[in-house]
């Protein structure tokens, strides 16, 4: 579990925080109160903190008092400021927050907490993106990624058919439709039968032919979801060359993006930049995930082309 620190002179704020977040944050994280020394001045308190004492620590939570210029002071621990002002912010913390905008603002601050290069050969990772503005966008950013490390790319689409936004071509075959009925049908199957649905297309990637009807994935069962995801996870770590896969989920329920996720080597979601209500409720999701998903579980978040893309292990 991690440790976070708060330290704040208003200690009857920093015990509601504390009151209000722990059973949220639990059992991925706990806030423990900085102990103030109440027999001096807090201006003292002040100048005898050292963060240089404090350790197994994941993250500070700090006054700014403790941060005024006119005080020789260097911190170097992961530490977000808490602002003295009333007004609410999505992105600093500050009294006049909600206590779900402080959880939402602590997850994201642990999403930047290592760096972690994807250099797993064989590996199987999840995409999906709450901006559908921006969603070809970060696809064609990872793909590019990908592409450029030399991997052989397949791609398992997890959403109706209208949603399929590649350029693709297929040819008369299994398709998807079969594989899900077997699986239905309780038919045995090994990691190598999920292979003879997938077609090369011209981007270079391998994708499956396509099932029959246009919203077919959306009536699957999820625990047969599942069984579907962790055979094609099998089929990429069995594949003979250096390869990648990519479950591509639109318009799912969270619930089971999420229990596919935690079977998963990887998830990439965006972080939505915007505070329209839609957006809130994206991040909520976002921290809820993060706060329950496996250490197993890297989690990596997307960014627009041109950015570099981080890779995150928490």
């Amino acid at each position: 579990m991690k440790k976070i620190l708060l330290i704040d002179p208003n200690l009857n704020f920093a015990k509601r925080i504390q009151y209000s977040l722990n059973p949220i944050l639990f059992p991925f994280a706990t806030i423990i109160l900085y102990s103030f020394d109440e027999k001096i001045p807090y201006e003292q308190n002040l100048l005898n903190f050292n963060s240089n004492n404090i350790s197994d620590i994941d993250l500070m939570i700090i006054h700014e008092s403790f941060l005024k210029e006119d005080q020789d002071f260097s911190l170097k621990q992961k530490h977000l400021v808490l602002k003295e002002s009333k007004q609410k912010s999505n992105f600093i913390l500050t009294r006049g927050n909600s206590i779900q905008v402080w959880k939402t603002i602590i997850m994201m601050e642990f999403t930047n907490e290592e760096q972690y290069q994807f250099t797993d050969s064989n590996s199987t990772i999840l995409l999906y993106v709450f901006d559908q503005n921006f969603r070809l966008e970060y696809f064609y950013t990872l793909l590019k990624q990908f592409q450029a490390q030399g991997k052989k790319i397949f791609i398992l689409p997890l959403k109706p058919l209208y949603a399929w936004h590649y350029n693709a071509e297929f040819h008369q075959g299994k398709t998807l439709s079969d594989l899900i009925l077997q699986i239905e049908e309780s038919i045995p199957l090994d990691y190598q039968d999920i292979g003879h649905i997938f077609e090369k297309q011209k981007e270079h990637y391998f994708l499956p032919r396509p099932s029959k009807g246009f919203e077919d994935i959306l009536y699957c069962d999820n625990l047969h979801l599942i069984e579907l995801t962790k055979l094609f996870q099998k089929f990429i770590q069995n594949n003979a060359e250096d390869s990648i896969g990519i479950i591509d989920i639109e318009n799912l329920n969270f619930e089971i993006v999420k229990n596919i996720a935690f079977h998963l080597n990887q998830v990439h979601f965006d972080v939505p930049e915007n505070n329209y209500f839609g957006s809130e409720k994206a991040k909520e999701l976002l921290a809820e995930f993060l706060a329950e998903k496996p250490n197993s579980c890297v989690f990596s978040p997307l960014k627009k082309q041109n950015e570099e893309i981080q890779h995150v292990k928490s």
